[in-house]
């Protein structure tokens, strides 16, 4: 579509085409919902987008960063005598870097240059009440998910078991990169940036569902084998709870407060059994 550009934020306006009394700018371009004549003040905006075009940017941005994480862990650092704190700190940098170049590349090319802006990155008081509602749904779907695999979890148990064992440096960045890197950046990548761009592609739910299997798969560790179907499950059904927070409320604040909560229980648990 191409008209005026309003100068101002998201809001209806009236239509430049004629086809009905108000049509939807969500601040940065022309949308195809349309509304009849002036809609109640709270009546609700269409779902929160980012342009369509931006999906293969998402993909691919996720895929190498993905891919670049597993040749550093595979080859890469079994080859250096670096401390394990040191070779962790690399894949952390090399991961969340990612995921922000990523989101900072669509930005750039098809939103307005803002990654705040684009994809929603806003906190509301509001948002710790979403935060408990996210974290006991995610909690709830993920039992019912695991108690199909329950014969098969030896693997992911020894997974954890393994984090209890490093050394206290090496801990610490795994804590920080869990509590802190991971609801910033995987929120902005995820829920945000991947997640957006389906909405302005297909549907709501498919664009919700798709992301948090996304969202389960980017955690695939190799060693695990066929114990990655139900962490990679597992993980989906957080993803598809934070999936589901985002579009409700338009933004990403609540979100990344479950997200910060549940790997910062995580994180507690670990550093008791040390």
């Amino acid at each position: 579509m191409t008209a005026d550009r309003p100068a101002s934020a998201a809001g209806w306006y009236p239509d430049p085409w004629r086809q009905a009394p108000v049509r939807w700018w969500d601040g940065r371009q022309w949308t195809p919902y349309l509304g009849g004549p002036p809609p109640p003040p709270r009546s609700s905006p269409p779902p929160a987008t980012f342009a369509a075009a931006a999906l293969p940017i998402a993909v691919g941005g996720i895929v190498v960063t993905v891919v670049v994480a597993r040749v550093l862990s595979s080859v890469a650092f079994p080859a250096l005598g670096a401390p394990d704190w040191l070779k962790l700190t690399v894949f952390y940098i090399e991961v969340f870097g990612g995921l922000y170049a990523t989101c900072r590349l669509a930005s750039r090319r098809h939103g307005t240059g803002s990654v705040r802006r684009d994809y929603g990155v806003r906190w509301r008081p509001m948002d710790l009440v979403w935060c408990v509602a996210a974290f006991f749904a995610a909690r709830w779907l993920q039992v019912l998910v695991l108690l199909g695999f329950s014969g098969q979890l030896d693997k992911l148990s020894r997974l954890v078991e393994g984090a209890e064992h490093v050394s206290t440096a090496a801990f610490v960045v795994f804590a920080v990169s869990a509590v802190i890197g991971a609801p910033i950046f995987e929120e902005l990548c995820f829920r945000g940036l991947l997640q957006r761009s389906l909405t302005a592609r297909t549907s709501r739910w498919v664009a919700i569902a798709v992301q948090g299997l996304a969202f389960g798969a980017y955690h695939t560790v190799p060693e695990l084998g066929w114990t990655n179907v139900p962490y990679v499950l597992s993980l989906s059904c957080f993803g598809f709870a934070a999936g589901f927070l985002a579009d409700r409320t338009r933004r990403l604040g609540g979100g990344m407060s479950t997200h910060f909560v549940n790997n910062m229980l995580s994180v507690i648990v670990i550093a008791v059994r040390r």
